[in-house]
């Protein structure tokens, strides 16, 4: 087992292995969740690090938190009862890294000790692999189960038995040598990421999504200095269960590749804060971190056929990881976001395993977002002017992994949940979850002590009212060195009596989780 220090006992457990083992469906009595929430609730992340397949050690040991093998985590809520099981996800990462012996791809660091070389004959062998170790996201379309992460890659899993069953096929598909990429990409460019984050317009079944298509041979942009890297923007239907195509909207030229992992969607625009860029890795041996680096594009608005209304760049410059919400108001679009003073994919003690074990490195972290409102007016005296406000919390906290009713997204609201770190403002493992309420800028918060919970996930339970519902998460309980399923009274922040479960093992770290209603996602 592992061991935190003495005041964070089992922190540690965010970055230790999961069980070797899948774990078949097993229910616990939960008599005070609302009977009214019916549905799965889904949640992945990297859970394997030291072998090429869960239950071996290998020779080459991951070091970076987000390249661990995926496991994902059910939690099947209703009867008063809540049932969990847990998969290792049979991704083509994971077949390809059981026959090699070491994860292969891209990754974020380079394993210890490095990855053996490709043949002469292959030299190419790590780059021309598809990476789809799809942990980070979840969503439904067309009545499936997909997961998702910054690749330009979607993968089908069966939400019953938890099997990968393929890359989402499309019918604008072409092959290339990382997997299929939509027919639409630019000639002599590589589809290099998408976003783990695509977003409806209210109300609507029409999903926006971003891919960044990077020119091949980055000699060919310098001579002379051309916009040669494209960020294409892209519409799909969440309502259609067969084969369909992606609807390009438009591809915005840069002269450095963009690298925008979410966005906003209001009712008529596509809101993109532009402000970081990824390099060319190293083709023997891809890693990312060092590539993706802050690079202020500014924010441009897009109209819902992706004409660009307006850019603004008058802002003190950002870094964005997650949005929290966007919505149109009285003189133009309303984009709440976390903002970093660079970029957080960077070698801290938030992205390294060795770095995230040192309390003293983990600490001292200078990665915090500072959560604000950035008002884009479109039309009026102050049109192409934009207005930043602060929100209120703990100066050396941080949050992020924000959430809310999705009732509200691309609409005015009032409230969102979020994880925060450095609770205390000097402990990255003081935890807890906050509900930041935008309409009087006050926060609430759930905290217990020794505990790590993950991202909080907001369940309406059919009232009236933007908080009516609950609030659920998995926590790693530090003083058992397990983990728990947690659930909040989304009002008052206080845990429900009767509606949580301890689980006899921990889960490792998770990201993005999604609820699947009982009449949603189908099984395929």
């Amino acid at each position: 087992m592992a061991s935190g220090s003495t005041a964070e006992p089992n922190f540690d457990l965010f970055v230790t292995n999961a069980d070797a083992e899948n774990h078949a469906r097993t229910c616990y009595d939960t008599p005070h969740m609302p009977s009214n929430i019916q549905g799965t609730y889904i949640v992945s992340g990297p859970a394997w690090w030291t072998g090429p397949s869960p239950g071996t050690t290998g020779d080459y040991q991951m070091q970076g938190i987000f390249d661990g093998l995926a496991k994902a985590n059910t939690f099947v809520i209703g009867n008063k009862k809540v049932c969990h099981a847990s998969k290792w996800m049979n991704t083509s990462i994971a077949r390809k890294a059981e026959e090699i012996g070491h994860i292969p791809g891209m990754l974020f660091e380079e394993s210890v000790p490095p990855r053996p070389s490709c043949p002469m004959k292959n030299k190419f062998c790590e780059s021309n692999v598809m990476v789809d170790n799809n942990w980070v996201n979840v969503i439904e379309i067309g009545g499936r189960v997909v997961m998702l992460s910054d690749t330009p890659h979607m993968l089908v899993m069966d939400l019953d038995t938890l099997d990968v069953t393929g890359n989402l096929v499309w019918s604008d598909d072409k092959p290339s040598g990382t997997g299929p990429n939509p027919d639409w990409a630019s000639p002599l460019h590589a589809v290099a990421s998408g976003s783990a984050h695509p977003i409806p317009f209210h109300n609507s079944n029409t999903y926006v999504d971003v891919v960044t298509e990077v020119m091949e041979g980055p000699g060919l942009c310098l001579f002379p200095p051309v916009d040669c890297h494209f960020l294409a923007v892209y519409t799909f239907e969440s309502d259609v269960s067969g084969m369909q195509s992606r609807k390009h909207l438009r591809s915005l030229p840069f002269s450095s590749a963009p690298y925008l992992h979410s966005f906003g969607v209001t009712d008529n625009y596509i809101v993109l804060p532009l402000n970081q860029k990824i390099g060319v890795p190293n083709l023997f041996k891809p890693t990312l971190l060092g590539l993706i680096k802050k690079h202020w594009f500014g924010i441009y608005v897009l109209d819902k056929q992706g004409q660009t209304v307006e850019v603004f760049a008058d802002m003190d410059e950002f870094v964005h990881v997650h949005v929290i919400n966007s919505y149109e108001d009285d003189t133009g679009v309303v984009i709440d976001l976390g903002a970093y003073p660079d970029t957080p994919f960077a070698k801290t003690g938030a992205m390294d395993i060795k770095m995230f074990k040192n309390k003293g490195q983990r600490d001292s972290n200078p990665g915090r977002a500072t959560l604000q409102r950035i008002k884009l007016h479109l039309t009026g005296p102050l049109k192409g002017q934009s207005e930043v406000t602060k929100f209120a919390g703990a100066a050396a906290a941080h949050a992020d992994f924000y959430r809310m009713n999705p009732e509200y997204y691309g609409r005015s609201y009032c409230y969102f949940y979020a994880t925060e770190w450095w609770h205390d403002e000097s402990n990255y493992a003081s935890m807890a979850i906050i509900k930041h309420n935008t309409c009087d800028d006050t926060q609430t918060y759930w905290t217990k002590t020794n505990f790590y919970p993950g991202e909080a996930f907001f369940l309406s339970n059919g009232g009236d009212l933007e908080d009516d519902g609950v609030v659920v998460f998995v926590a790693i309980d530090g003083e058992r060195g397990a983990s728990s399923f947690i659930t909040l009274d989304a009002k008052t922040m206080t845990e429900i009596d009767g509606a949580s479960v301890q689980l006899p093992f921990h889960i490792p770290f998770t990201a993005h989780g999604e609820f699947i209603t009982d009449h949603g996602a189908i099984t395929v």
